[in-house]
């Protein structure tokens, strides 16, 4: 069963882009239904994805893993994923698996929408 409580979603200025801000851990119980989240709306029609990750207290292996295939699916429809708010233990566990390189990683979410708006106009 879906938690709302586990993320927040806002629709963006554009419409195939969306905000996704969820929260608390994103570990090997929780990621699946992020990720059912996420593949939902992709399939309603969403391409572009800002997540901000700094509700998140924690993450492991099977939460990066969920984001790395989540940004392939969405980057073979043309589309993207920009990470915003990492900190602490979030932050150093994309530092540490070295993953950090491998997404579009802003300080802030006002920052990704900047990027994405660049990016979309």
């Amino acid at each position: 069963m879906k938690d709302p409580n586990r993320y927040e979603m806002e629709n963006l200025p554009w419409p195939e882009a969306l905000l996704v801000r969820p929260r608390g851990n994103l570990d090997i119980y929780t990621s699946p239904e992020l990720r059912s989240v996420l593949d939902d709306s992709r399939n309603e029609g969403k391409r572009h994805f800002v997540l901000d990750l700094s509700g998140v207290e924690y993450i492991d292996s099977t939460g990066l893993g969920s984001l790395a295939s989540f940004m392939d699916a969405v980057k073979k429809q043309q589309g993207s994923l920009k990470l915003s708010g990492l900190k602490g233990v979030v932050h150093k566990a994309f530092v540490f698996t070295n993953l950090l390189d491998l997404f579009s990683v802003y300080g802030t979410v006002e920052q990704a929408l900047d990027s994405l708006g660049q990016e979309l106009s």
